[in-house]
């Protein structure tokens, strides 16, 4: 079931971010995920409790970056030259690309996703240093 949260590195990444969905499980200062017993009422924005992260589905941290920053990823595996997958991040508006990743060294679907991430966050990350200018 791990595999279905992004990692804890990441959704730190994410709430340096400003991401506030409900999530249904968080990372406890980072040692470990903690997911609820009792699901029923316990989707919350656990970000703004102490020392808890947000540890989102990979679906809710898709769908932010495309609601939020109008940032979506596409990954397709490529044996052109040597098997790899590609990620390309788009603007969701133009469909304009705007990066792509070659991930020569992934050999498995969940390598090219983190990937992906990764590089969403990053362009946020210098879209909101570029605004500050």
């Amino acid at each position: 079931m791990l595999k279905n949260f992004i990692p804890a590195r990441l959704a730190k990444q994410l709430k340096d971010l400003g991401f506030d969905q409900d999530c249904l499980a968080y990372w406890f200062e980072e040692s470990g995920i903690s997911v609820p017993t009792e699901t029923r009422g316990f989707w919350r924005n656990w970000n703004v409790m102490p020392r808890r992260i947000s540890a989102p589905f990979w679906q809710q941290a898709t769908e932010y970056f495309r609601t939020v920053h109008n940032l979506m990823a596409s990954i397709s595996f490529s044996d052109h030259i040597s098997p790899c997958y590609k990620v390309s991040i788009y603007n969701c508006t133009t469909y304009m690309e705007i990066c792509t990743i070659h991930t020569y060294l992934a050999t498995e679907y969940e390598e090219a996703q983190l990937a992906s991430l990764e590089n969403l966050i990053r362009i946020v990350k210098e879209r909101n240093i570029n605004d500050r200018k």
